[in-house]
């Protein structure tokens, strides 16, 4: 397998050297979307979510589940849950190609199966190999997929997987490009994300980021941790005997273990850390000198101070940037039938504390 993403001189950006002044976006565009709650859905917290204004519908992934709204968050479906024939039993990820009106979803990191808009369930496909955590639509006849373990059997982060042959044809961004040997198994839902019309991708194993171009995966900039990178020794103890505590015992030693999320938004690429106080960098995509530090994500954009709006956003596209808001977030006492008003960058709205979450999208 041939390795397509080296390029010369790649541009190191130390993190340990922001600026203090604080930076703040002017928001041009804002628009929430509150996510009807009936019987059929009731969800706890959105993982993903996808916005296809042109022909209303909203995609959810929820509680690894997929959901279908209107543009205005009406409840029209979900996928039926179990073994039979177009159902599913874990869903992890989710695509969509809006100019075929189809829905791409990952069952289990093994299975591809694909819906029309309205939920209807059109064919079934098994990964062999590459087992998946995350699916991204390239164009109407290609996927990326995420594999979820690398380092031992499967060497490759990425896959393009052919939609007409049902079979991966290239992988791209190896191992060799992450300071562990196997991966540490953080699975995000949004490994892709738009600088224009160019797609990038991140992942939480590689201190990186890369532009796909000309069918290859490039990397644009490499991040430099200063003195809170994970020791070489201290990765290696962990690999093969105790992996799942990894990440804590190395933030608790004030490293950093992974990233948590990259995109891209007004000039600036954002990319969260995993830290105690989930840090964003927001680095200047013309000046990788000037790179900021936010103690949250959601201080750069003037949101509330809450948890939910402290994760990642749930979808990016190339237009917008989508976050979950967790309504119960903005009471103090966790009361049944509580209702208040509340206000999300200057836009007041009355809430239930048993509200579904609401889509919060920011334009570009």
């Amino acid at each position: 397998m041939r390795e397509r993403n080296h390029r010369d001189h790649v541009p190191k950006v130390r993190l340990d050297a922001t600026k203090h002044e604080t930076l703040k976006f002017s928001l041009s565009s804002i628009e929430l979307i509150q996510l009807e709650r009936t019987i059929d859905s009731t969800i706890p917290y959105v993982q993903k979510a996808y916005l296809d204004s042109n022909n209303d519908r909203l995609f959810i992934l929820a509680d690894c589940n997929l959901y279908i709204y209107d543009g205005n968050g009406m409840y029209i479906s979900k996928l039926s849950i179990g073994n039979g024939p177009g159902e599913v039993l874990q869903v992890s990820s989710f695509a969509v190609d809006p100019i075929s009106e189809i829905i791409y979803v990952l069952d289990m990191a093994r299975f591809i199966n694909v819906y029309d808009y309205s939920g209807n369930f059109i064919k079934r496909t098994q990964l062999d190999e590459f087992y998946s955590s995350d699916i991204f639509s390239l164009d109407s006849n290609n996927l990326f997929l995420i594999c979820n373990f690398v380092g031992k059997g499967e060497m490759f982060f990425v896959g393009r997987y052919e939609v007409p042959v049902n079979m991966i044809r290239e992988r791209f961004v190896s191992i060799s490009n992450s300071p562990y040997a196997i991966s540490t198994n953080l699975m995000v839902q949004n490994s892709f994300f738009y600088k224009g019309n160019s797609v990038m991708f991140f992942n939480p194993n590689i201190f990186s980021l890369f532009q796909y171009k000309n069918e290859s995966f490039v990397k644009i900039i490499s991040l430099d941790l200063g003195n809170r990178k994970v020791p070489e020794d201290f990765a290696k103890r962990f690999y093969d005997h105790n992996r799942s505590a990894f990440r804590d015992e190395a933030k608790r030693r004030k490293y950093v273990p992974v990233l948590t999320y990259a995109f891209y938004y007004g000039g600036y690429y954002l990319i969260g850390i995993d830290d105690d106080s989930s840090s964003c960098y927001a680095i200047n995509s013309s000046n990788f000198n000037e790179v900021y530090e936010n103690k949250s994500l959601s201080s750069y954009f003037g949101l509330p101070e809450i948890p939910s709006l402290k994760f990642p956003p749930v979808g990016f596209q190339e237009d917008m940037i989508l976050f979950g808001c967790d309504v119960s977030d903005f009471f103090d006492e966790l009361t049944p039938g509580s209702t208040k008003t509340i206000e999300i960058a200057n836009i007041n709205k009355k809430v239930c504390i048993d509200d579904n979450p609401i889509i919060l999208i920011i334009r570009q």
